[in-house]
């Protein structure tokens, strides 16, 4: 059965035609209409970025990319995608999309039998294609391989009853594809048995990306909904009892509400089109970068022998991360030097770059001169000191404070 079920996954995209979609997704075809299904693609994606939070350091692989339009967007944004996908078909779909961009690797290969090295790859997204699977288990052993001590893999798939779908049906029918249902309980205690350290459900990330829910907090939310409603009510009574009478003060009462509240707001779409992650260590809550640095002028600006201004700063790394210049997408500091008239108007906000170089680590800090182009006249000038982050952001407006140095005269 695996092996007819993978033959008609090769031979998918010839036998439906559907090559002009896999081309335009998740967007329509000239004529066509598809805002429903564009809109839930397009969703999906946010959802990746916003639980992921890849980075240009991250190698990220796209499993069962398909036509690779999820490739095509990671690209887009500067990331390094790797696209695997069964069909070759798909795959030369994928390499018209990609010619416009770098060009990411694209790989024939089974998700069962990934074709390669241990721990090649920090993140891995499977949008849609899981559920295809024969042989879960194998799959899950090979994207644990694959993944870095710190690595995870993000699934977002269609769900429960799946299967029973109209469109599956056909699918079964008439392409001999399989179409599988996505139980969240037992793709999480799959991911659990592959060897994965944690697993989480991501039940709204489209809201809060950081929050999710391990197992056995799944289980709890399937075994409250199983009650029959007359005991619901009766320990919903009970408890309001012992809240009345002060015994049950100390209970969590208020949290218990809104956990009731969102299982019978989120399980029905969310059992319909789950958002699972699994890490290979165990799970650590995303913290925002910071961006901060201090200034000390050591001395007042002195002009050199080329006619520039001398100035030398005690810069401190003040940020919850490293600033380094080295590796693929490492978050390399500058010290920016606007030019602001004696009022603090802006003049002129790239009036010199200075790039860090080497590491400077959380805490630390480093010295550094700088030969600045003076002021165009001899008026009363300000130099504002901020640091930035190129093509990314200035410090300064994400709550850093700036160092101000009055140069020039009246």
């Amino acid at each position: 059965m695996g092996g007819d079920t993978k033959g008609a996954e090769k031979a998918y995209l010839r036998r439906t035609a559907g090559g002009g979609w896999e081309l335009t997704k998740p967007f329509s075809v000239p004529g066509g209409e598809s805002v429903e299904e564009s809109s839930r693609l397009i969703h999906d994606f946010a959802l990746v970025l916003q639980t992921l939070r890849p980075t240009p350091a991250d190698r990220i692989l796209d499993l069962g990319a398909g036509g690779c339009w999820a490739s095509d967007w990671l690209e887009r944004l500067n990331l390094n995608v790797v696209s695997l996908d069964l069909s070759i078909d798909m795959l030369r779909v994928g390499q018209e999309r990609l010619r416009r961009g770098r060009g990411a690797p694209l790989v024939a290969g089974d998700m069962e039998r990934l074709p390669f090295a241990g721990e090649s790859f920090t993140k891995a997204v499977c949008l849609n294609a899981f559920h295809h699977l024969p042989n879960r288990a194998a799959a899950l052993a090979e994207i644990r391989r694959v993944l870095t001590t710190d690595g995870c893999v993000l699934f977002c798939e269609p769900g429960l009853a799946h299967s029973e779908m109209p469109e599956s049906v056909a699918a079964m029918r008439d392409f001999g594809v399989l179409e599988r249902d996505v139980v969240i309980s037992d793709v999480m205690q799959a991911c659990l048995d592959a060897g994965f350290a944690d697993v989480r459900l991501n039940p709204i990330s489209y809201v809060i990306p950081e929050f999710n829910l391990t197992i056995d907090q799944w289980r709890h939310w399937e075994n409250f909904w199983r009650r029959k409603r007359p005991i619901r009510a009766a320990q919903k009574l009970w408890r309001d009892c012992l809240e009345m009478l002060g015994i049950g003060k100390r209970e969590l009462l208020l949290e218990e509400m809104f956990a009731v509240g969102l299982i019978r707001l989120f399980k029905q779409p969310v059992e319909e089109h789950p958002i699972v992650v699994a890490y290979r260590s165990p799970y650590v809550q995303w913290e925002p970068p910071r961006y901060r640095a201090a200034f000390v002028a050591m001395a007042p600006p002195v002009p050199d022998d080329s006619g520039r201004l001398s100035l030398t700063l005690r810069v401190t790394n003040e940020c919850n991360f490293a600033w380094s210049s080295l590796g693929p997408g490492a978050r390399q500091v500058a010290i920016g030097v606007q030019l602001c008239g004696a009022d603090g108007a802006m003049i002129n906000r790239d009036h010199f770059r200075h790039a860090l170089t080497g590491e400077v680590a959380l805490g630390d800090s480093v010295t550094v001169t700088l030969h600045v182009p003076a002021p165009p006249s001899a008026q009363l000038y300000t130099l504002k000191i901020d640091a930035l982050i190129e093509n990314l952001t200035w410090f300064e407006p994400r709550g850093s404070k700036t160092l101000t140095i009055p140069v020039g005269s009246r």
